[in-house]
């Protein structure tokens, strides 16, 4: 969601207008998971074009990682899940 809005707010902060088009499924905006702190929409953050590991186990030990995937969207979110659940930490999910 913090990607959303700075996408939103760097949008209306241009000098110029170019057409937004933002093809996204309304069913992440209901996702428990996909939530963003205050502080990720507050001063000094901005627009991020890709997002790393979020997992500190994963993040931290890149040496076991196998397996490098590149997502976007509601994909990430299933992915993240099957991770889980399979419990593997030599996958590492980047948005």
């Amino acid at each position: 969601p913090a990607n959303y809005f700075h996408c939103l707010r760097r949008q209306i902060m241009r000098d110029f207008r170019k057409p937004l088009v933002v093809v996204s499924p309304k069913n992440l905006l209901r996702n428990k998971r996909c939530v963003s702190s205050l502080e990720d929409m507050g001063p000094g953050r901005m627009f991020q074009r890709v997002i790393n590991e979020t997992d500190p186990n994963i993040a931290d030990n890149p040496e076991n990682v196998k397996t490098l995937v590149f997502c976007t969207g509601q994909i990430y979110y299933e992915l993240l899940a099957e991770r889980e659940k399979q419990e593997r930490l030599d996958v590492a999910i980047v948005r």
